[in-house]
């Protein structure tokens, strides 16, 4: 990650967790001495999220998930 970042290089990080906000992943990322934002973490739960939107713009929807996702 640090060599990437050197050559300024964007950088993100994907992961398929259904029981963890963007927040709380940054977090234990951070604690393990890897500096990231909650932004630069893509969720399934975000992505489900905007597909859904925008494939069915005017559909409602419930989440049913175990844990802490909408931060």
């Amino acid at each position: 990650v640090r060599e990437v970042r050197r050559r300024g290089l964007a950088c993100g990080f994907l992961t398929n967790t259904t029981s963890r906000s963007s927040t709380l992943i940054a977090q234990g990322l951070c604690d393990a001495g890897i500096e990231v934002e909650a932004s630069q973490i893509v969720t399934a739960a975000r992505l489900t999220g905007e597909y859904v939107r925008a494939t069915y713009p005017d559909a409602r929807a419930w989440v049913l998930n175990h844990g802490d996702v909408s931060a």
